[in-house]
């Protein structure tokens, strides 16, 4: 069996970074040269690792959450498109499009932020 990689004291800022950018435990894990089973003991004896590491998430979830919700609510954006004329000349054009609200989104957001009103039930009403 090798022996496990000693704790660095660089590896909160480390996780933080790589939690941010929406890696797996099991990835930060490897690029750290640690096993899984070592970095699950270093979130239970170091307070400062697993803080930065759930700091580093929190900032990817709330990113997809604003993502989802502007998914569910629609949202408009403006697209951009460069056109070479027939006389070689180039110039862009801007138009503003219109996403439509996301079902989908809608429903799963319904169904955690309201669960109790949105949770699917086999019994009929």
């Amino acid at each position: 069996m090798g022996r496990m990689r000693k704790y660095e004291e660089s590896f909160p800022a480390r996780v933080e970074a790589m939690a941010k950018e929406g890696l797996l435990e099991k990835d930060m894990a490897a690029m750290l040269g640690i096993s899984v089973k070592t970095f699950e003991e270093y979130k239970k004896e170091y307070p400062l690792f697993l803080h930065s590491l759930k700091a580093g998430k929190a900032v990817i979830d709330h990113q997809v959450e604003n993502k989802l919700f502007k998914a569910a609510m629609g949202y408009e954006y403006k697209e951009t498109k460069v056109i070479t004329n027939e006389d070689g000349s180039v110039r862009t054009e801007v138009t503003t499009k219109q996403a439509h609200p996301n079902v989908t989104a809608q429903i799963f957001w319904l169904k955690n932020r309201d669960a109790k009103n949105w949770r699917e039930s086999d019994v009929s009403p």
